[in-house]
């Protein structure tokens, strides 16, 4: 009784929720990065944070290498989300994943591609890859240390560990490391994942800071498991341990590491006007493995149906081994022209090498051209444009893009952008080296992106709302059949995404969502995608504790469902309908200081679904699908201590 009183409750919820998404004035979920601004010397302290009630917060103070002069804000706080601690999920960006925490991710949206150059592909590995675009350094003059452990599901060797740490040491050296471990191992017979990524960094800087060098490498390795789905995903009914999979022994490698030496020389006077020289070098090398053991498993979907057994040439089975280097250099000026703005002008050299399997070599030297500039004239104003043009073997492509700010007091925020990018497809959509034999060899044409929005910001009602328009000619993508092609017609995508975040005495309701309009929707991406979470949060013993406690709700609408082909590591779409994916977590978070806690039942729809016959933890009415064939994984506790650790 209890257990249906419960789900009946969850029910209204949902309602009440939704009705508040829609009603209430919508809030611009505050940023894990904020506009930038710059602060003063105290890096890394404790203040108050003024919300629905007052937090203790520590802020930390943090930049990236392509700009060391932008000092960024971030607020480690319980409201920036720390009961989701689920490292595929971006609050703005959410994913979809194979049931499986650590493996292959897909983003819900439709985003535009940045990188000019043909790459090795695979990017469903990358949704928690660390490079230098992505991964800030902290700039503290205090130790500062951040500690994140999260067992669940009742197996040990299911967790998740974050570490990040930064120092400063004599002679103005600077340290910063940021650790990731996620390993997961599901029900479901081979369909495990493991996730390390790791980005080190080594600043130095002479007195003045006008010659700094830095020293940076990022790490990023993959691991997983390929079962390629369940046999049937209309059975119900069912323990998931007593569903056949399609494939045993399938396994896939992604790995990749970076190497960035960094050098800034600063001839600027006191009133900021000057030069600055920054030169870059950095070294690649990755590779992607994809081996199938067991070519003669009656489910070996892969082998017998995909490419035909054919190219099964001995024992091992299936193989794909994509082997890329790359060197590279890139030199920038920038002149700060005056306080209200800086020009910057670059040139840079690529040289690229391709491996595949031993049997097919390439070679692309890549040149190009860069500039961007910047505009502050007013405080309340602020815009940038930068283009690159690329050269040699990327001659033909572009990028150019330009962004615009206009703050009309606290009243109201005026922001938009345009972006135009033509790109070479990358490699895995063009050829593959399969068991040493050459399938596909294609020369498509270049991808041309355009992007432009518009969006309005209103600070005082937290409200936050944006109009996209995506337009893209020739798109290669893999189609029913699971084969690269090229379509040659123009698709065209809306979306408009809404964030609010809504306060009430001691309630409060954080809300994201984005919806898709297409022309064609080639990817079966979700038409609608949402994420809202609503806690109630309040002190206890003389304000010394911070408890919130309340349900996340994640809600994908899309008519068709996407698949996942383990075998070239790409996700294609499925003709098969699918109408809703909803998740519900309880979360309860708990903060004294700098130590956090959180405890969570992850996935509790799925205990709600058959209380009228007795049954928990089975999925016997409804089997949800985040990818064709792979269901949501169950149900299960966890919990997770965060602890920031301060000299």
């Amino acid at each position: 009784m209890i257990l249906l009183y419960v789900r009946v409750s969850i029910k209204y919820l949902v309602a009440l929720l939704l009705f508040a998404y829609v009603h209430t004035a919508a809030y611009s979920q505050r940023p894990v990065i904020p506009d930038a601004n710059t602060v003063g010397d105290t890096i890394v302290k404790d203040t108050l944070f003024e919300s629905a009630i007052t937090l203790d917060t520590t802020i930390v103070d943090f930049f990236y290498l392509d700009d060391i002069d932008s000092i960024f804000t971030f607020s480690d706080t319980l409201l920036d989300h720390f009961h989701l601690k689920r490292p595929q999920e971006k609050w703005g960006d959410p994913g979809q994943n194979l049931g499986n925490h650590a493996g292959s991710q897909t983003s819900s949206l439709v985003r535009v591609r940045e990188d000019i150059f043909m790459d090795l592909g695979y990017d469903q590995y990358r949704y928690f890859e660390k490079n230098r675009a992505n991964t800030p350094w902290l700039h503290t003059n205090r130790s500062f240390a951040n500690l994140f452990f999260a067992p669940y599901g009742g197996i040990q060797n299911n967790f998740i560990v974050k570490a990040k740490f930064a120092r400063n040491f004599q002679n103005n050296i600077h340290l910063a490391i940021d650790f990731d471990r996620i390993s997961i191992e599901d029900v479901y017979e081979s369909q495990g994942a493991i996730h390390s990524a790791i980005a080190t960094h080594m600043r130095y800087g002479n007195p003045g800071d006008k010659y700094i060098a830095a020293f940076s490498y990022f790490g990023h390795f993959n691991t997983e498991n390929h079962n390629g789905g369940i046999q049937d995903v209309n059975q119900q009914g069912l323990n998931p341990l007593d569903l056949l999979v399609k494939l045993g022994g399938a396994s896939s490698r992604y790995q990749n590491i970076s190497l960035h030496f960094d050098q800034w020389l600063s001839y600027v006077n006191k009133k900021g006007l000057g030069i600055k020289l920054h030169h870059n070098s950095q070294y690649d090398s990755g590779f992607y493995k994809y081996t199938d053991q067991n070519p003669s498993n009656i489910f070996s979907t892969y082998d017998t149906s995909f490419y035909s057994t054919q190219y099964l040439t001995d024992f091992r089975g299936l193989r794909i081994y994509n082997f890329e280097r790359n060197l590279g250099h890139n030199l920038e000026l920038i002149f700060p022209f005056s306080k209200y703005g800086k020009l910057l002008v670059g040139v840079g050299q690529r040289t690229h090498w391709f491996d595949l399997d031993g049997l097919l070599k390439i070679q692309r030297n890549n040149l190009w051209l860069h500039g961007s500039a910047q505009l502050t004239p007013l405080p309340l104003f602020n815009a940038d444009a930068s283009i690159k043009i690329g050269s040699g073997d990327a001659a033909g492509t572009f990028a150019f893009s330009t962004h615009g700010l206009f703050k009309l007091r606290d009243y109201l925020h005026l922001h938009g952008d345009f972006s135009i990018l033509r790109r070479q497809v990358d490699l895995n959509h063009r050829m593959m080296v399969l068991s040493k034999e050459l399938i596909v060899d294609e020369d498509w044409a270049n991808e041309v992106w355009t992007q432009s929005s518009i969006g309005l910001r209103i600070p005082k009602t937290h409200t936050d709302v944006t109009l996209r328009n995506i337009s893209v000619s020739n798109v290669v993508y893999f189609n029913e059949e699971q084969r690269a092609t090229q379509l040659e017609s123009a698709i065209n995508i809306q979306q408009i995404l809404v964030s609010q975040d809504f306060s009430l005495w001691k309630i409060r309701s954080q809300n994201t969502a984005g919806f898709q309009f297409f022309s064609q929707n080639i990817w079966h991406k979700p038409n609608w995608v949402s994420q809202h979470s609503l806690f109630f949060e309040s002190f206890a013993f003389s304000k010394a504790l911070l408890l919130q406690s309340g349900f996340y709700f994640r809600n994908t609408v899309q008519d068709q469902h996407m698949g996942f082909n383990g075998l070239h590591g790409t996700f294609y779409p499925v003709l098969s309908e699918r109408l809703w994916y909803p998740y519900f977590d309880f979360f309860a978070n708990a903060k004294i200081q700098q130590f956090r806690f959180f405890l969570k039942f992850e996935n509790i729809y799925q205990i709600l679904q058959d209380v009228d016959q007795g049954q928990l933890g089975l999925l016997t009415e409804d089997r949800f699908y985040n990818i064709y064939e792979y269901p949501q994984y169950d149900w299960s506790f966890r919990l997770g201590v965060s602890w920031i650790l301060l000299d």
